[in-house]
């Protein structure tokens, strides 16, 4: 072909392409040349217009016919040359002109949102994502099978998990890497990655057991020292007793030797009298952790014989605690410190163990009871035990501080009468039917003694007796 007088082959007008050369190339279009050829290497002038970067050839080249689906010697068609070269611009002109977004190349499996996962590139996996990329396409990469969303997992990005999971990634399948199953859930949790959070907000299976069905996102959490893992998963459904190969949650942390996640565990009622499939307790777990690890263990045997005697106050004392001189002392330390009286009949373990929030907020408000709990130094020896007397002191303050403001409230009204309804619900709403039918005794007993129903001169202290005759009904 004859060109402005010049005979010009194949390749030199490619040349002409990338020098923006753009008269010539309407030549080119006008001499109805090819421009689906491939040079020697196997590029069409679009793959070579894509990889040096040069959007204005290849949108020119498009609009004259280029074919955006021409796949390279290698497989790869143009929007794979694209995100190669890290080129949002010409992705976004590519999938407008109709680009295959899950063209799979056959040589490697690779799809284009896994290459563009695997380039880190969100602005790229966001185009690919909106112009319909399957976010739930599995690939087989060097024998190896492969989601958007695990990968995205394993190039630790999550900006790009996010996106897959807005766009419907299943964040329960189940892949098998070394012989083992694992979900995203998973995944997360063994590679220490906070994205776990977010695969469990979109539902991710807390209940999957994985390794051949020994391992839980929970045992995962707990082998890995994650605390923090370990709350969330259990505020979302974990189940804080589930038995794997004979080891339970609250055992695995007693031998991982992590007391923040055993006392944890505790307080969301792990069985402390499980015994494993070997017949060993929590218990002898502890004490045989402490025998090796001696001190680090003791405050977790401390945690678990508290927990045990509240438990079973009555519970004997295992042989294999005798054989330790300073766990059998602190067995019998704890027993002693859980009997002793806050006051007439109470003990510690009465009020760990008490349940009804009227007689918790009858306990609160007696000053023998503050006394002691001031004077005793719990915090530091017993952490545990002075955790759940604190928080059941707090519930009891709860309760009362709820019915004061109940009763209050029945004397502001009869004396102004401008409560709206809006403010009864949210003062009343905390308390059972039993609380209110106490709250109007304790009204209709009060204003029997006030003939002229003028509460103006109710003092606090009148309050407060009355709101103490509700914890005796």
């Amino acid at each position: 072909m004859n060109i402005f007088g010049v005979d010009m082959s194949f390749f030199k007008k490619l040349r002409a392409f990338f020098s923006n050369t753009y008269e010539v190339i309407a030549c080119f279009i006008l001499r109805r040349t090819n421009l689906n050829k491939v040079d020697k290497n196997g590029d069409t002038a679009l793959h070579r217009s894509i990889e040096e970067l040069d959007y204005k050839t290849a949108s020119r080249l498009i609009k004259c016919g280029a074919d955006v689906h021409a796949v390279k010697q290698n497989g790869l068609t143009a929007l794979f040359s694209a995100i190669s070269n890290n080129n949002p611009e010409i992705v976004a002109l590519l999938l407008k002109h109709g680009a295959d977004v899950n063209v799979v190349n056959e040589e490697d499996g690779v799809t284009p949102l896994l290459l563009a996962i695997a380039k880190d590139n969100p602005e790229i996996v966001t185009f690919l994502l909106k112009y319909g990329a399957d976010a739930n396409v599995v690939s087989t990469v060097e024998n190896i099978r492969v989601t958007p969303l695990l990968l995205a997992i394993e190039k630790d990005n999550p900006e790009i998990v996010a996106l897959l999971l807005k766009y419907g990634a299943d964040v329960n399948f189940v892949d098998t890497v070394n012989n083992e199953r694992v979900t995203s859930l998973l995944l997360e949790i063994d590679y220490l990655k906070m994205e776990a959070l977010f695969v469990l907000k979109h539902g991710a299976d807390v209940s999957f057991k994985g390794r051949r069905g020994y391992t839980t996102p929970l045992l995962l959490a707990i082998e890995k020292d994650n605390p923090e893992m370990v709350a969330f998963l259990l505020k979302h459904g974990a189940d804080v007793n589930f038995e794997s190969s004979g080891v339970t949650p609250l055992i695995l942390a007693i031998k991982n030797d992590n007391s923040e996640i055993v006392a944890f565990l505790l307080k969301n009622r792990a069985n402390v009298n499980a015994v494993s499939r070997y017949g060993f307790t929590p218990l002898f777990y502890a004490v045989s952790e402490y025998s090796y690890h001696e001190p680090m263990t003791l405050s977790i045997v401390r945690l678990v014989i508290i927990s045990v005697l509240l438990n079973n106050i009555n519970a004997e004392k295992p042989e294999f605690i005798d054989r330790e001189q300073s766990i059998s002392t602190l067995w019998d330390e704890s027993k002693v410190i859980l009997n002793n009286k806050l006051c007439g009949i109470l003990s510690f373990l009465d009020l760990c163990k008490e349940k009804d929030e009227n007689k918790l907020a009858r306990i609160s408000q007696n000053e023998e009871v503050k006394k002691v709990l001031e004077d005793l130094n719990l915090k530091e020896k017993y952490p545990y035990l002075n955790e759940k007397i604190q928080a059941q002191f707090q519930k009891g303050l709860a309760r009362n501080q709820a019915l004061v403001t109940a009763c209050n409230s029945v004397f502001t009204f009869n004396a102004h009468r401008q409560l709206n309804e809006y403010c009864w619900r949210e003062i009343l709403k905390n308390l059972a039917q039993e609380d209110l039918k106490n709250v109007t005794k304790v009204a209709s007993l009060f204003f029997k003694k006030s003939p002229s129903n003028d509460s103006t001169n109710f003092s606090s202290s009148d309050m407060l007796a009355s709101s103490k005759m509700l914890h005796f009904n």
